[in-house]
């Protein structure tokens, strides 16, 4: 019995000193492994977006900005820069527009902003289709 208990003991031992052995893999690399072409990671870091769905109450062209009211009643007040693409989906009035300016968005449009909440920054705006 004894030297079942102490071969136990000796196996959860060795099996600590091998895992510290290992490391844990969180080392930087000094240069990336050398790939292809078509295996290139790019250089773009992970960037979180969040979206919010609603309709637009008002569009501010002076400020370049608008306000959407969420289904559950919450508002959010976007500023749009040059930089947000402006959508349209297909089967909505302006689907077919391949340019769109704020302008062009009305009070009482189906939207989808989405954003990047660190930056405070709208990537894109897109009309929706009314669901049947």
């Amino acid at each position: 019995m004894r030297r079942y208990v102490a071969g136990i003991l000796l196996s959860f031992i060795a099996l600590g000193v091998v895992s510290l052995a290992q490391g844990s893999g969180s080392v930087e690399r000094s240069s990336p492994p050398s790939r292809g072409a078509h295996d290139a990671i790019p250089d773009v870091p992970f960037v979180v977006t969040r979206t919010v769905s609603g309709r637009i109450v008002e569009v501010n062209l002076d400020e370049h900005s608008i306000i959407v009211e969420t289904k559950d009643g919450q508002f959010f007040k976007f500023g749009i820069d040059k930089k947000a693409k402006l959508k349209a989906d297909k089967g909505t009035e302006l689907g077919g527009k391949k340019s769109l300016l704020l302008a062009d968005f009305l009070n009482g449009q189906l939207v989808k902003v989405t954003y990047i909440p660190a930056e405070k920054r709208v990537t894109e705006v897109r009309i929706r289709r009314e669901k049947s």
